[in-house]
């Protein structure tokens, strides 16, 4: 733990003067799939009960927390100043306890910047849970509540995040969350890319989970010519590819106009990664590199594809991978599987 965090800053903040019980804060320290994927579902059902909803959050994920509610409930904030600089800790937690929260919510597991910000908080409830911790455990968070986490596998998979966010959100309520799902207001804008066409994104958390551009991307490209569509290529890296149909945006896109891409689109296809989450769950037909690494953690639903080998038993590894090779084997499909699953997909 940082010295930052060492310094039990509650002590040293001043009280609320006010408390508005209807006030809640939820704090996701996490990456955006995260964001995407169980905060938008918490943050949509704890408005649904009547709650207003304060959402503190990584700053660069500022264009996809917009989203999730208006900008004057988001307190965004830079995780390696509030690990490393005590005034900037101490300034962002007196803006917090000034705004008077009734219940401070920290569900991102195993952290202990989001556990700090939830104890300094100044609600007068606080919920935490971390996995595989007993509240005994937990005892050093002073005053934080605990709720049991789910079991880490079920039914030889992960068990989803968003099972999990819903079992602690319910633990909080005493009642059943009913309709938990992610949920998302994408603005209407004027679309970036005129036309129909297929989106794809190159991004993965880890490049060994991502099926190599050289590779999908011809096979996209006939793909398009089948379905009369462009190709747009998106990503943090650049990606050399310029056919035809190619529009290569790569390198080049901030997060805003990913979102406004991937809302337009008509098909999508990437590796899994917050924004291919994102397309899935407002809707688009979305194939998806889905490896086994943590196989049903964060499993797309809705109208998508999975393009993964068949399940084995190295499945559930944790990408701890036993096999030597510069890509995970559980998403090195054969380029004809792949070509033919995405137009069997596609084409239906």
């Amino acid at each position: 733990m940082s010295l930052a965090l060492r310094v039990p800053l509650s002590f040293f903040l001043p009280k609320p003067e006010t408390v508005r019980r209807d006030r809640v804060l939820l704090v996701r320290d996490d990456v955006i799939g995260d964001l995407v994927v169980p905060t938008s579902a918490a943050v949509s059902w704890l408005k649904s009960q009547g709650f207003d909803v304060f959402l503190v959050y990584r700053e660069n994920l500022t264009d996809a927390a917009r989203l999730l509610l208006p900008e004057d409930r988001l307190i965004p904030f830079d995780i390696s100043l509030y690990r490393n600089n005590l005034s900037y800790r101490y300034s962002l937690l007196k803006s917090i306890r000034e705004k008077g929260f009734s219940v401070a919510i920290g569900s991102t597991m195993h952290s202990s910047v989001n556990m700090d910000i939830v104890r300094c908080s100044g609600a007068a409830v606080k919920w935490g849970y971390k996995r595989n911790t007993s509240l005994k455990e937990l005892s050093k968070f002073i005053g934080v509540k605990s709720v049991c986490s789910l079991p880490v596998m079920t039914g030889g998979r992960y068990t989803s995040v968003l099972e999990h966010e819903q079992h602690f959100q319910e633990g909080i309520a005493g009642r059943s969350a009913e309709s938990f799902a992610p949920v998302f207001s994408i603005p209407d804008s004027k679309p970036l890319i005129k036309g129909r066409y297929l989106h794809y994104i190159s991004d993965a958390g880890n490049m060994r989970r991502a099926f190599p551009k050289e590779r999908i991307i011809p096979v996209l490209e006939e793909l398009a010519e089948k379905l009369d569509v462009k190709v747009v290529i998106t990503g943090l890296q650049e990606v050399e590819a310029g056919g035809e149909r190619v529009v290569n945006l790569s390198g080049r896109t901030s997060l805003s106009e990913v979102i406004n891409i991937v809302s337009h689109a008509s098909y999508v296809v990437g590796n899994e990664s917050g924004i291919t989450h994102m397309a899935w769950i407002i809707g688009k037909p979305t194939a998806v590199f889905y490896g086994g690494g943590h196989y049903g953690r964060f499993l797309p639903a809705g109208n998508s594809l999975l393009l993964t080998n068949k399940p084995s038993d190295c499945f559930c590894c944790d990408w701890k991978c036993i096999y030597n090779e510069k890509l995970f084997p559980c998403v090195n499909l054969p380029d004809d599987t792949v070509r033919e699953q995405l137009e069997h997909f596609f084409l239906q």
